[in-house]
């Protein structure tokens, strides 16, 4: 309850905001009646939201709008509480009597959709003679008010200034201003005669319509308007009612009957007629009446259709805006969505259009009341506002749909390309289909996205363009990869097929190696690259040239390979011309460690090794694929244009060269020692051996009589064995030589020493 009090005093506080409190200190604003328009010409601005509190902004031109002038203290606002149920304040005739109204007070009738101004009363002696603050606040209620009551005594009628005569020729005259102004529609003037007595109503109001049409040929009409009588801009209409403080029941029965004629306007007799209905929505009605009362403030001519059209204006910006900011409102979830999804919302045009058709239907229905011409241009300016924020969305949608398609048609062509390093004989027609499928779903997607009816005149062909662009770009980045892949795998398989059998050539380098080795290139080169040639015009749609290109660039790498396993065999030369050398040199036909005998041509030999050493070199030191390097020498040529057919640098052979000979002439050095002992061992004549069997059977027998000499003859005789079953005798020979001459001089010395002497045989 407490919050509740709280916000009707908030409430009640804006709405009197500007209002200014004049009188007694009796006067204030309520939630039923808002002080319009001060004494010091300042209007209310809190109009609009009074008129929301009391729920008639929704309106449109349901309501009526009626204004009350007359004498000061001669019961106006009396009547309007009576009639409206409102509750302005009145005078208290026990304090005196005095002005109590100042300015304009609006109030909300209790029983209908009824507007009711109470304003200042004339002929006051607060102001005096000025009468400029009345014409002001006359001329507003003409322009604003359908209907105007006349609030006059019944003992002032035929007089002048009392009968409020010279009030009525000012609501004569700026009416017919407004007239000129193309004010439609005739004035309501509802005369209420109080404290009626005796005199009929019919002889009243006669005379105050004499009084009126004196007034009306008074005023200067002028233009079109001349010669026209008042019957043709006003409507008017007599009441009268009894004396409220001599016939209360009467004042107050007569009081209602009037309050429902004017309340209820489906009555018969109801005072309203066809042409007294508003010009101004509820919504736009602060607008309007500010800027009227502004004008009238200012002292300018009221321009009703300008000021029309400066509302419509001014209510269709408003109503677009509200309009506009609810449809960004309703795309604002889409926006997020595209903001921070990775995928693309699910529904994008039906959510985008429910939101602008919402939006216009609202505009259209709001502005209906205004200016026709202005609204539909607001319209346009709302739909072209709208429509320009849906396509930066629709462009965002189209940009995620076309990066979903992107990855869908790269993971579908992962899908279709074989995962290990084959052929893919489909491949061109697989990236067809899938191109093809994912344009299609885009511009299926970019159809759906569109506002009904495209009042935008959207296009998605750049987007589709750019994605056609990127598809292409992952068709040939998937194509080189794969390509690049199945390349590799070829070399791999070149590799294999060149492989073993090039390094078994190469390890037994014979005269025929390069014939043998360019066959095995040229059965790579048919099989392999032919073979992946074939791959590319059939499933990669390759054109002539980049199969040419790539054929080229197969057959070179084929024999990169072949050249990277020969030259890898470049560091193993002087092995194999060792190799060479021994089976030539150290070892025999069989292939046994030859032993040299003095019937051996040592030298001749030695030679012919070197010269097979030297064809392993010039074999492999250069690579004769070409019949025209056949019989290049690496030792004795000049080879400066044959530099990639080089194993190893021409320089660095001759240094081989020549340290291989240097190395192998130790090799003929023994073999020329093993050639001498030979010589040696085999030259002892028989007869000698015989004869030192028969001279030295002397130490023959003493050795054999004693055990350590035959032992060590025993050790002597397995060493020989030893060395020459194992072809150590020519190391061993020149040492046993030398201990076996060593050996001969001390047993000579010593069985000179030991021999037993012989004894006499001479008789005695």
């Amino acid at each position: 309850e407490t919050s509740s009090g709280n916000k009707e005093e908030e409430e009640k506080e804006k709405v009197n905001e500007g209002a200014d409190r004049e009188g007694k200190g009796k006067e204030t604003s309520s939630a039923r009646e808002l002080h319009l328009i001060n004494d010091d010409l300042e209007f209310n601005s809190g109009l609009q939201s009074w008129m929301k509190s009391n729920e008639l902004l929704e309106l449109g031109l349901d309501y009526r709008l009626v204004a009350v002038l007359g004498c000061q203290s001669s019961g106006k606002s009396t009547l309007l509480n009576i009639m409206f149920g409102t509750n302005f304040q009145t005078m208290d005739e026990e304090l005196g009597r005095s002005q109590t109204t100042t300015g304009i007070w609006a109030g909300v009738s209790e029983f209908s959709k009824t507007l009711v101004m109470d304003v200042e009363g004339t002929d006051g002696r607060e102001r005096g003679d000025d009468t400029n603050f009345e014409r002001k606040t006359s001329l507003f209620s003409l322009a604003a008010a359908q209907m105007l009551l006349i609030n006059i005594w019944m003992q002032d009628v035929g007089r002048r200034n009392a009968a409020n005569m010279p009030l009525l020729r000012t609501v004569m005259e700026l009416h017919l201003q407004l007239f000129l102004g193309s004010k439609k529609g005739k004035l309501k003037i509802l005369f209420v005669i109080r404290d009626h007595i005796r005199t009929p109503l019919d002889r009243l109001a006669g005379t105050l319509r004499s009084d009126l049409e004196a007034i009306w040929e008074e005023v200067s009409k002028g233009g079109p308007y001349e010669g026209k009588s008042s019957g043709e801009f006003f409507d008017l209409d007599f009441v009268a009612l009894p004396s409220k403080p001599h016939e209360p029941e009467a004042f107050q029965s007569a009081a209602e009957e009037l309050r429902w004629r004017i309340n209820d306007r489906t009555r018969p007799d109801s005072l309203w007629g066809a042409d007294n209905f508003p010009d101004v929505p509820a919504d736009g009605f602060q607008v309007f009446t500010q800027s009227i009362w502004e004008t009238v403030r200012d002292n300018k001519d009221i321009d009703i259709p300008t000021q029309m059209e400066m509302l419509a204006t001014c209510r269709c910006d408003e109503i677009a805006d509200v309009q506009y900011a609810e449809f960004l409102a309703a795309v604002q979830p889409l926006r997020d969505h595209l903001a921070e999804a990775s995928a693309p919302p699910a529904q994008f045009g039906g959510p985008v259009s429910d939101a602008f058709a919402a939006a216009v239907a609202s505009f259209r229905d709001q502005s209906k009341r205004y200016n026709r011409e202005i609204a539909e241009r607001k319209l346009g300016v709302l739909e072209d506002k709208m429509i320009a924020a849906a396509e930066n969305l629709y462009v965002k949608h189209l940009a995620a749909h076309r990066e979903l398609a992107l990855a869908a048609f790269r993971t579908s062509l992962d899908q279709v390309l074989p995962a290990d390093p084959a052929p893919a004989p489909h491949f061109a027609a697989d990236v067809a289909r899938l191109r093809k499928e994912a344009l299609g779903g885009f511009a299926d997607q970019a159809e759906m996205a569109l506002l009904r009816g495209n009042p935008g005149g959207w296009r998605y062909g750049k987007e589709q363009s750019r994605l056609e662009e990127e598809i292409a770009l992952v068709e040939e980045e998937k194509r080189r990869e794969h390509l690049a892949r199945l390349q590799h795998a070829f070399r791999e398989k070149v590799r294999n097929q060149l492989g073993k059998p090039l390094g078994r050539l190469l390890d037994d380098p014979r005269d025929d190696l390069w014939t043998k080795v360019g066959k095995l290139l040229r059965e790579a080169e048919t099989d392999t690259v032919a073979e992946f040639c074939g791959a590319l015009l059939d499933g990669y749609a390759c054109t002539e040239e980049e199969v040419a290109s790539l054929e080229a660039d197969l057959r070179a790498e084929v024999r990169n390979n072949l050249q990277t396993t020969v030259r890898a065999k470049g560091s193993m030369i002087m092995y194999q011309m060792e190799q060479t050398f021994d089976n030539a040199f150290r070892n025999n036909a069989d292939g046994l460690p030859r032993h040299w005998t003095p019937a051996d041509n040592v030298r001749e030999i030695y030679k012919a090794g070197l010269e097979c050493a030297r064809k392993t070199l010039e074999n492999l030191a250069i690579m004769r694929l070409d019949s025209s390097l056949a019989s290049v020498s690496v030792l004795d040529d000049e080879l400066d244009n044959h530099h990639e057919a080089l194993v190893i640098d021409q320089n660095e052979a001759k240094q081989v060269w020549a340290k291989f000979k240097k190395g192998t002439q130790g090799a003929l050095a023994d073999a020329e020692r093993a050639q001498d002992q030979a010589s040696a061992k085999n030259g002892l004549p028989w007869l000698y051996i015989g004869l030192l069997v028969i001279f030295a059977r002397d130490e023959i027998q003493f050795v054999m009589q004693n055990p350590v000499y035959i032992l060590l003859l025993l050790v002597l005789a397995a060493l020989v064995f030893v060395g020459y079953k194992f072809n150590l005798h020519v190391m061993i020979l020149p040492v046993v030589n030398t201990v076996k001459e060593q050996a001969t001089e001390q047993l000579a010395d010593f069985f000179s020493k030991n021999r037993p002497k012989k004894q006499s045989s001479t008789p005695q």
